[in-house]
Formats: C-alpha cells, structure tokens, sequence
C-alpha cells in the first residue's frame, strides 16, 4: 500500500490552475484508488488509501493556500471530484478537516469532556483535539496563535470553496452541500463563546471573501440581515457590546478585513482572488 500511497502526494503537488490539469489529476487518482484493470482493493486497504488522500489534501492547503490564497480553488475543484467519485472519501474527507481544524468546521465550541464523559487525559490532548499543532514534528510547543489562524482560515478557505461549486449531476454529501454554508453561518453568530477568538472574524472573512457575493443571490433579504449580523459584532458588539474577535491585536485586524468584504458585497465587488 506504500507505494500507492506516495503515488497520491506527487499528482496533488503538480496541480495547477487549468481544468484539463484538474480533470487530468482528478481521474488519475479516482484511478489510483479505484483500479479500472485489475482487482479492487481491500475495503480495508481502500479506507486507507481515503484517509491519505484526505491528508494530503488538507496538507496542501495549509502550505499552498497559506502563500496565494487563489490556490484554494483549483485544490476545492479536485476534492469536490473525489467527493463526487469515490463512495466512503466524503465521510472521510470531513472527519479530517474536523481532526485539523478542530471545531472550527463545524462550528461548534468543543466540550470539555470526551465521548465517555470523561474530562480529557491532558491539556495536550484537548489541544489535539481543539485544533492546534505542535511547532514541529516530535517538539513540545504549539503552533504560534498568527500560525494556527493562517493554517486554519486556508483549510477552511478550501471548504467553503467546495461548497461554492455547483454539482452537474447529484448533490455531494451532506457536510459539502452549499446548504452548509449558511449553516455555517448561523451556528457561528449564534454562540458568543464562538465569536470572542480572535479566529472567529478571520474565518468570517475568509468566507465572505469565498461566496459572500454569490450567497446573496440564493438566500435574498435573508442573507442581507444575516451581513447585519455580522456588521453589528464588528462595530457595535454582539452582546453586551462586546465586539466579535475579542480585545486582541489580531481580533481587530480580521474586523478590518471583515469590513472590506461586506463592503465588497454591498459593492457587488467580487474578490480578485477568488476562483
């Protein structure tokens, strides 16, 4: 299985902005993982080879888009491929942005017990779990709070990119249908807990600059009040006029960023560095 798993790395590395490369490398992995000649794999091996691929892709967006946020797009139009061809990947695919992105995918603030009901072995674990990634390999410190933000806004860049993208034929799973998106929305508004990280404004930003424009012509006036919303916590506070991001340097600067996407929007301005 090694080998066809260090098949997957090189063809996600090579892709490029042109939709015969994206066609060319979607089809070249739907091939890798679901041979046209020869005998399938074991359901075992297949689950596997899922979850790899999952990982490289999330891999690539936090290095890829981190550097040219544009990248996002061709790297959502693969993985909307996958997800569309090969049966079990979107469930997979979803369990590994919540496993990178903590519950920032969902959005939901993580509770402080595990499935059992027990608290968490160790502050270690709950950051695993919460989202955040040592400095590096093998090393005790966690990513800096810049660090974590870029890598997380980059995965989730790509997410809201998937959803953005408009099934041909059958609609994707549920967490990558365009449903999810005001979804997103409407569980980030509404929990405070959410919305005082510093985090919350930078993710709301990166998903404004996505499909912020095009959100107004599915949901109309309800889309309209749900911007209201988000320019109520950016300037007056969300509840006890306390402001969306928090009092942190990084909170305002995501707040300035949020103020420039709604004002692209009401604009009909789309983002230049959208796909």
């Amino acid at each position: 299985m090694g080998s066809t798993t260090r098949q997957i790395v090189p063809k996600i590395g090579q892709l490029t902005n042109d939709a015969q490369s994206i066609a060319q490398i979607s089809q070249q992995i739907v091939e890798i993982l679901r041979p046209s000649r020869g005998p399938p794999h074991h359901t075992a091996v297949y689950i596997s080879l899922c979850s790899s691929l999952a990982k490289t892709i999330i891999l690539q967006a936090e290095t890829e888009v981190i550097a040219k946020k544009v990248s996002a797009g061709p790297l959502a139009q693969v993985a909307f491929n996958l997800l569309d061809a090969l049966d079990t990947f979107p469930a997979i695919f979803f369990i590994k942005l919540v496993q990178r992105c903590g519950g920032w995918a969902i959005p939901i603030v993580l509770p402080k017990e595990d499935v059992t009901g027990q608290p968490w072995s160790s502050r270690e674990e709950f950051a695993k779990i919460s989202g955040w990634r040592k400095t590096t390999a093998g090393g005790e410190g966690l990513e800096s709070n810049e660090d974590h933000s870029n890598r997380i806004s980059a995965i989730m860049r790509v997410y809201f990119q998937i959803l953005k993208i408009r099934p041909m034929n059958k609609p994707l799973d549920s967490p990558f249908r365009v449903s999810k998106y005001w979804a997103w929305f409407a569980r980030m508004l509404n929990d405070p807990e959410l919305l005082k990280a510093a985090l919350a404004p930078d993710l709301i930003y990166t998903a404004l600059d996505v499909m912020g424009l095009q959100a107004k012509d599915i949901w109309g006036q309800q889309w309209v009040k749900m911007l209201v919303l988000i320019h109520q916590g950016i300037t007056t506070g969300y509840e006890n006029g306390l402001l969306m991001g928090g009092d942190s340097a990084e909170g305002a600067a995501a707040r300035t960023r949020v103020m420039v996407a709604l004002e692209n929007i009401v604009k009909g301005v789309q983002s230049d560095d959208s796909y």
